[in-house]
């Protein structure tokens, strides 16, 4: 029987055979019938359904043909021969060979630059330190030409300021700092920061074994300091002007001169030139007491004292002061005070009335300060020079010397002063408390007591 046209073959059997997909065939229009026209989607849908699934044909006379044409054919590549296949192996090889990993090349300078920083410093460093040493080497024997040594053995450092063939002169001898009391177990370079009692007595007595130095100017800058300090220096230079056989002592004032410095100066004859832009004055006394009780008793702490009698303990900073310690140390300043003015008034020969008036702890300006008699006249160290070379006795020829301060090997080569200080802090502090103790017989926190 055979296969009526315009039908659709059921190849239902034939699939499951020979495992084809089902093929159904497209049927003819009758004529007189208009092939239906397709929409816009379903023209789409078709070519879709076209070119994905290639299974579907439209079944001609031979149906068995137009399955074999429906077959999909798959592609295949000619199969090389092996001179090829060992080209191509060959090819890809060297390709793998030429990969290479190169690094970032900004991450490599940055660290590079990081781990270099420390070398170039240290470089730095050793070329600031061996330029600063070889100018320290070269300006100390530029110094040495100008400094000369004085005589009889001894070791006071003494720069010619001016020359002359007449080998006697007078002494320009500084006085700058505060005054305190000791001072010969403190390192050099702390010495010349101050006015201590043991270098000047030191430096007076070089001064006295030079045969060629004639008369003295003091060139003092000072804000005061201890009273037991400014009693000895006062009694020092009094005994330096009589041992070169002068009747007065020749000061020139220099920015500052307060408290204890007028106490020194005015103990013994004087006659005082002073700078024009200087201060002088604040004539006074005063004790400073510490009170760490408010302090203590924030953190908790606490004292018990044993004493023998009630003041024993005088001063403790850790309680406050009851009423009759307070005027026990009120007298003492009192009494430092009268002779502190009686001082001026002798020295000055001014009316007890004018120091009473001016001491009031205020310094004045030095043209002031001549007004009120404190100063005789003002003017520059060079004529300080002048009238001690007069009261020598000498005309014009005369050499002029200045003292220079001593300095430590570590000084020398521009070494901190500070660590040598650091070294002897501990040294120095127990220095400054036995002191203390020895001649206020009294705890360490009453170092600054009485100070004018």
């Amino acid at each position: 029987m055979g296969i009526e046209p315009n039908t659709v073959l059921d190849t239902e059997k034939t699939t499951n055979q020979n495992s084809q997909p089902e093929i159904k065939e497209t049927p003819k229009l009758l004529k007189g019938h208009e092939e239906p026209k397709l929409t816009h989607h379903e023209e789409i849908k078709n070519d879709h359904t076209k070119n994905d699934h290639k299974l579907e044909a439209t079944v001609t006379s031979k149906p068995e043909k137009a399955i074999e044409q429906a077959q999909p054919v798959a592609e295949t590549k000619p199969e090389m021969d092996h001179f090829a296949k060992a080209k191509f192996q060959t090819k890809h090889e060297n390709k793998k060979q030429d990969i290479t990993v190169r690094p970032k090349l900004n991450g490599f300078l940055v660290s590079y630059i990081i781990f270099s920083i420390p070398g170039f410093i240290a470089g730095l460093a050793w070329t600031i330190i061996s330029v600063v040493l070889l100018f320290s080497i070269i300006g100390g024997i530029a110094l040495a030409s100008q400094t000369t040594t004085a005589q009889d053995g001894t070791s006071l450092n003494l720069k010619v300021i001016q020359d002359n063939k007449d080998e006697r002169g007078i002494l320009i001898y500084d006085l700058s700092g505060p005054i305190a009391t000791g001072g010969k177990d403190l390192p050099i370079s702390t010495q010349n920061t101050g006015i201590y009692t043991d270098k000047v007595a030191s430096d007076f007595k070089k001064i006295k074994e030079n045969k060629n130095i004639k008369n003295v100017v003091f060139r003092i800058n000072t804000p005061g300091g201890e009273v037991y300090g400014a009693e000895i220096l006062g009694d020092l230079i009094a005994d330096l002007i009589n041992s070169l056989g002068q009747e007065q002592a020749v000061y020139y004032f220099d920015q500052i001169v307060a408290s204890g410095g007028l106490f020194a100066s005015y103990k013994n004859p004087n006659y005082v030139i002073a700078s024009p832009y200087g201060e002088t004055g604040s004539i006074g006394v005063m004790i400073t007491l510490p009170n760490f009780k408010g302090i203590a008793d924030k953190v908790g702490y606490s004292e018990t004292v044993v004493k023998s009698a009630d003041k024993k303990d005088i001063g403790n900073p850790f309680r406050d002061p009851t009423n009759s310690e307070i005027k026990y140390f009120q007298d003492s300043v009192d009494r430092t005070f009268n002779q502190f003015k009686n001082i001026v008034a002798t020295g000055r020969k001014i009316e007890p009335k004018v120091v009473d008036s001016i001491a009031n702890g205020l310094v004045y300006e030095n043209r002031e300060a001549k007004n009120f008699g404190l100063i005789d006249e003002l003017g520059s160290v060079d004529r300080a020079v002048e009238k001690a070379a007069i009261n020598a006795g000498f005309g014009t020829n005369y050499k002029v010397w200045e003292t220079t301060p001593e300095k430590s090997v570590l000084d020398s080569f521009l070494a901190s002063s500070y660590l040598e200080r650091i070294l002897k802090v501990g040294e120095s502090t127990t220095s400054v408390i036995d002191k203390t103790n020895y001649f206020k017989n009294g705890r360490a926190y009453m170092i600054d007591e009485n100070r004018i």
